[in-house]
């Protein structure tokens, strides 16, 4: 069980504060920050909070990733200099991962179109499984 004070610690560190401030901020040693980085309840809880954080972070770039998109179709469609244009039509094809015809996105979502592609992805994904199995 963590006291209140690793708590706060937890909280700092997450924040990316430093150890030898958080140790000021808590009150408390820097080699007790670091003793404290050595029980697994503490760096979960470290980890979980910045694992909140990122979520976080993403979940409010995929809320401005609409409005991204629509601003560089315009700009493919409507800027006045041919440069920007250019530039904004290759980004859009760069994150669709089209700007290299040989690539996979060119057929995303596609299997195999011969029977030993097919039957080279299913030994593939069986060795896969295996292996997962074995790690479990």
């Amino acid at each position: 069980m963590l006291s209140p004070i690793q708590r706060k610690a937890i909280s700092l560190l997450a924040a990316g504060m430093p150890s030898n401030r958080v140790a000021e901020e808590v009150d408390v040693t820097p080699q007790t920050i670091s003793t404290w980085k050595g029980n697994p309840e503490f760096v979960a809880g470290i980890n979980q909070l910045v694992s909140e954080s990122i979520e976080s972070a993403r979940t409010r770039l995929r809320s401005f990733a609409n409005t991204a998109v629509e601003q560089l179709i315009d700009l493919a469609q409507n800027a006045k200099a041919e440069e920007a244009r250019r530039r904004a039509s290759v980004d859009i094809l760069t994150m669709l991962g089209m700007s290299d015809p040989s690539s996979a996105a060119w057929k995303h979502g596609i299997g195999p179109t011969t029977a030993e592609g097919c039957k080279r992805e299913a030994r593939q994904r069986e060795s896969t499984e295996q292996l997962i199995d074995s790690l479990l």
